[in-house]
């Protein structure tokens, strides 16, 4: 082989690694980036005991309900609470770990935005309702209890 022939693979397996590895950390981010939304409820949820998290002025889009989804939610349990096949829940961790709980917004019967959210960082995994919750009605409290931060709905 050539000198000049292994500088040009030597540059291929360069660049083809780069690319693999901006790949593997844009799925990364994808899997684990922070959503906005989520990063505020955190900082909220930071401030301590009593803290009422209201979600809709979080939101900078428009949203009829807001369906939150603990661990271990099957798909079935999220199409029927949606009223409408959702192919989404695949981005999300919530099917199979304990983690997160997942948030969808919904407008008419389109997901207009989703996310997980971490537990530790404003436990939602009881906050769970059929119908979902209006733009009104999304209001939580945080309430510790053995140092974990639970969200209550403060209607």
């Amino acid at each position: 082989m050539t000198k000049e022939l292994r500088r040009r693979r030597s540059a291929i397996i360069a660049i083809f690694t780069i690319l693999c590895g901006a790949a593997l950390m844009m799925g990364l981010y994808r899997r684990f980036g922070k959503d906005p939304i989520s990063s505020a409820i955190a900082d909220l949820v930071r401030q301590g005991e009593g803290t009422v998290v209201e979600i809709a002025p979080l939101t900078a889009f428009e949203w009829h309900r807001l369906f939150i989804f603990g661990p271990y939610s099957t798909a079935n349990r999220v199409n029927d609470s949606l009223g409408f096949q959702w192919k989404g829940l695949d981005r999300s961790d919530v099917e199979w770990g304990k983690g997160a709980t997942l948030f969808v917004y919904v407008r008419g019967n389109e997901v207009v935005r989703s996310f997980d959210h971490p537990r530790i960082q404003g436990d939602f995994s009881q906050a769970f309702k059929q119908d979902g919750y209006a733009p009104s009605e999304a209001r939580f409290v945080v309430r510790f209890s053995n140092g974990w931060p639970n969200m209550v709905h403060s209607p």
